[in-house]
């Protein structure tokens, strides 16, 4: 699991996190998000390389509010449909 794209996984779905995306798109580093909303750099770092099998709300205003985003840009929920293509799709490449 790599790109940035934490995946929550949570019985038949999945919550994608985008916080590498939102890092990039605003050309900030982990570090310097973990010194302005006091999350571990590891709790990060979990979360950027999809380690993750939940998150606060604490956890989820505090980077909202750094990254000056929504919830929803941070997260995206995806049925169990919706992998089974993804999945079929990555094991034709």
């Amino acid at each position: 699991m790599t790109g940035g794209k934490a995946r929550i996984y949570n019985g038949d779905m999945l919550i994608k996190i985008h916080l590498g995306k939102l890092l990039g798109e605003r050309k900030l580093r982990a570090a310097e998000i973990s010194r302005k909303t006091g999350i571990a750099p590891n709790a990060l770092s979990a979360l950027y390389h999809e380690q993750v099998s939940g998150i606060k709300f604490e956890t989820l205003e505090k980077l909202c509010s750094v990254l000056s985003c929504a919830v929803s840009d941070l997260l995206e929920y995806m049925p169990r449909s919706s992998q089974s293509k993804i999945f079929k799709i990555k094991n034709r490449q």
